[in-house]
């Protein structure tokens, strides 16, 4: 099972069970073109809010309000958005999913989210659709990296150390990388744990 298809198995009441870590899973990396094809948003926010809530069927999810601050792809006008992941902590109960993305309070980030059929937004390949974005000390220039941590970690993207250079990305270059990629379009070749009629819907104009 893909990482993608285990939080949409959750929403339909298919997931983990409460108080005992999800399964590990192997993540199925996406290419750039794949990650911008399979994005009903793409956006620019500051994280304003954080909190977790019992859902459907007792699973916990952590949810995470943005300040949008720019618009890459999606609806004109968005100013915030909610990122629902499954997992998280709530009345004395811990539901663990690896490979989750980690969010805190006041973070500049990068998201790249999808609907899922129960109206929720969830990060495209899980952690690999979030990046932290902070300002290079020596360059002056903004940049962004991936966060990987550990389930149930502690994570405060303000101690979190800038990854060595191979591992981030100028974000002037990845904004023109997203922007080039959606000008380009979907290729219509099939994306893992996205169905042909999901592309479709996301990428309008392609008639594959």
């Amino acid at each position: 099972m893909t990482l993608r298809a285990l939080a949409i198995a959750a929403a339909l009441g298919l997931g983990a069970v409460l108080s005992s870590p999800a399964q590990a899973t192997s993540m199925i990396e996406l290419t750039p073109a794949q990650m911008v094809a399979a994005s009903d948003t793409i956006v620019r926010g500051t994280v304003a809010e954080i909190w977790t809530e019992r859902g459907p069927e007792g699973r916990l999810w952590t949810r995470v309000q943005l300040d949008v601050t720019e618009i890459h792809k999606g609806q004109p006008g968005l100013e915030e958005v909610v990122i629902d992941q499954l997992g998280g902590a709530w009345a004395g109960k811990i539901a663990t999913v690896h490979g989750s993305a980690s969010f805190s309070h006041g973070e500049d980030v990068l998201v790249y989210l999808e609907e899922l059929d129960s109206g929720m937004l969830v990060c495209v390949g899980m952690v690999q659709g979030k990046f932290t974005l902070k300002m290079d000390p020596v360059s002056r220039s903004k940049v962004a990296f991936q966060t990987p941590t550990a389930p149930n970690d502690t994570f405060d993207h303000r101690f979190y150390p800038l990854p060595a250079e191979g591992e981030r990305i100028a974000y002037d270059d990845k904004i023109l990388e997203i922007d080039e990629l959606t000008q380009l379009g979907w290729d219509g070749a099939e994306i893992p744990g996205v169905s042909l009629d999901e592309l479709r819907a996301r990428n309008p104009g392609v008639s594959r």
